[in-house]
């Protein structure tokens, strides 16, 4: 492990998203800096923000960890970097788990300083992959990215699958595979839901092929037999046309909850029939493992890192084929006793394996 060496994390992205429902990103950070938070090792966080660097003492680590809407204190703010880093115990680690804040400026900074090791996480190449499928713009601040994380000592991936994808747009770099855990859900909130209710857990985007499911509904609303469908995810990229769709299904067929928080999708796994997860791609897929830990059938395309990292239990399908997902809902199987996942401890002890 680390033998105590200090851990400097990234924590720009945690502080910009506060507030936010996690994405996958989103739970990867919060379960290091829960991590951070916890363990005997020294720790303290790093952040650019408008006015330049600060750092975040331990104290302010643990308070994000429990809380995403109180900002904690900032320590040493300052506007040029190199005096902040004075501030950091020397051989300490630098982590960024967030693709946020990998600049030419701060790994200069970093390289620069008595600083230890640099290990970045790559969760995917999609902007790269399947640029099609993001934000204007979004591909080229991820080449950007990639070319200051090939500068860094360590590069961790989420899953073989991202590792193949990452290694493709990298210069001779080893990685290290480190499957991701799951964080324990709060207690569930109830919610009134109909009794047959599949749900989709994502943000409504076209990656997401939300699109599928709205049209699958579309076409069986009008049957006795067929259920309702809970969306559970905000607004994303491209979403007006979407929401149009899904203003266009029958109220009592699709419910739409944006804002769904953690215990609310507690409850949602916890009584539906099935998760869906008709993504066209996908870094890693936390909503199917956090389904399948809770009993609840899952449905998802047939994407080479779901096969990798599920196997045989989930039921797959064609992304682009309607009347295949129609067929899997009629056929779905019975609820199923918890199915155990990866934990966050194996993780945590892989990446700082490799590191040290």
């Amino acid at each position: 492990m680390t033998d105590n060496r200090p851990i400097l994390m990234d924590v720009t992205r945690v502080l910009r998203r506060m507030g936010h429902r996690h994405t996958g990103i989103d739970r990867v950070e919060q379960a290091w800096l829960t991590y951070l938070a916890n363990h005997n090792s020294p720790a303290m966080g790093f952040m650019r923000s408008h006015y330049g660097y600060g750092l975040i003492p331990k104290s302010g680590l643990a308070r994000l960890s429990r809380s995403q809407h109180t900002k904690p204190t900032i320590w040493r703010p300052m506007l040029m970097l190199p005096n902040l880093l004075k501030y950091v115990p020397a051989d300490s680690i630098y982590l960024n788990v967030g693709h946020s804040n990998l600049t030419q400026r701060v790994v200069t900074g970093l390289r620069n300083s008595a600083m230890g090791p640099l290990a970045v996480m790559v969760h995917d190449a999609i902007p790269l992959d399947y640029p099609h499928l993001q934000r204007p713009g979004t591909n080229n601040r991820f080449r950007s990215f990639l070319r200051q994380a090939e500068r860094v000592d360590h590069i961790i991936c989420p899953s073989k699958y991202s590792s193949d994808r990452v290694s493709r747009h990298m210069k001779h770099h080893s990685v290290t595979i480190a499957p991701l855990g799951l964080t324990e859900f709060p207690p569930p909130q109830k919610l009134v839901l109909p009794e047959k209710i599949f749900v989709f857990i994502g943000t409504v985007e076209p990656r997401k092929n939300i699109g599928l499911l709205l049209s699958v509904w579309q076409q069986n609303a009008h049957r006795p037999d067929w259920p309702s469908l809970l969306v559970c995810g905000a607004p994303g990229w491209e979403s007006p046309a979407l929401l149009k769709s899904l203003g266009q299904t029958p109220p009592e067929k699709v419910i739409w909850l944006p804002n769904a928080n953690d215990a609310q999708l507690a409850y949602a796994l916890d009584h539906a029939q099935g998760l869906l997860f008709p993504s066209l791609v996908e870094g890693y897929g936390f909503p199917p493992r956090e389904a399948l830990a809770r009993g609840c059938p899952v449905i998802a395309s047939n994407l080479s890192v779901l096969k990798q990292g599920l196997k045989k239990s989930v039921i797959y399908v064609d992304p682009h084929n309607a009347k295949d997902w129609t067929d899997a809902i009629l056929s779905c199987p019975p609820r199923h006793t918890p199915i155990l996942v990866p934990q966050w401890s194996e993780h945590f002890k892989t990446v700082l394996n490799s590191i040290c």
